[in-house]
């Protein structure tokens, strides 16, 4: 059988990230390199810092030809942001936009599900056209209900947290909560919303134990603790490799 021609989207963390001499971290070669290593036929396209939506729109501009694509996700919130995403220090949550979605649905949770990864996933389904689709959830879990009924969209990681870390709950929040945080909870302060300001410490405890999980785990997020490792990185090669090998045997 044919080896696929493989396209690799998503965000930083497609990558490694290693310190560099002036104290920060730049990005390295991930599982992507890895898997051509392996002798697969590896196109990457993943950009650090983009949105799910940015994942798209490369995407549908992307005149190169694969069989199978393969999506780390990132964090969905990130599409509420009213500032592209590259300029950080002027990032503000589209409050107009999502606080009547938020309420409606009930939760912030429901909210992202029902109107940004839902969405998304179907995004990729139709620009597969039919193609296979691996979902890795990144620095934010899968949706599996939301994949259900999508015939084309697999979920092989679904929390890359969960999976290297299996005492983590993992959750759809990573910086972009910090970014909206205080602004949403303003808000929602102001509304009374009860069941909204219960909802919003739940999910703060939640990012909260999450990046303390990061932050002290040594083997799989060290050194920049927001990233996985080349060890996680060698992992999740290795998984990719085998599920691949069952595909398409070589």
């Amino acid at each position: 059988m044919t080896k696929p021609t493989i396209l690799i989207e998503g965000d930083s963390w497609a990558y490694t990230w290693l310190p560099d001499q002036s104290g920060g971290f730049v990005a390295h070669p991930g599982f992507g390199d890895l898997l051509r290593d392996r002798g697969w036929a590896v196109s990457q396209t993943a950009k650090a810092g983009s949105s799910n939506q940015g994942i798209a729109q490369r995407l549908q501009s992307y005149t190169g030809d694969w069989d199978l694509l393969i999506v780390v996700q990132t964090e969905p919130l990130r599409d509420w942001l009213t500032i592209p995403r590259s300029q950080d220090a002027s990032l503000r949550f589209d409050l107009d936009l999502a606080l009547p979605l938020i309420r409606a649905a009930g939760s912030l949770d429901r909210a992202v599900e029902q109107h940004l990864i839902r969405p998304f996933y179907q995004q990729l389904c139709d620009l597969a056209q039919n193609r296979p689709v691996w979902l890795i959830g990144g620095c934010a879990p899968i949706d599996l209900a939301s994949v259900q009924g999508l015939a084309n969209i697999q979920a092989v990681i679904p929390s890359v947290t969960e999976w290297l870390l299996p005492w983590v709950k993992d959750c759809y929040y990573q910086d972009s909560w910090e970014w909206s945080s205080s602004e949403y909870a303003a808000a929602i302060m102001d509304l009374g919303d009860l069941d909204l300001i219960r909802d919003w410490f739940d999910i703060t405890g939640r990012m909260s134990n999450k990046l303390q999980a990061w932050t002290q785990d040594c083997e799989y997020f060290n050194p920049d603790k927001w990233h996985p490792n080349h060890s996680a990185h060698v992992k999740i090669a290795d998984l990719l490799d085998q599920t691949l090998i069952k595909s398409w045997p070589r």
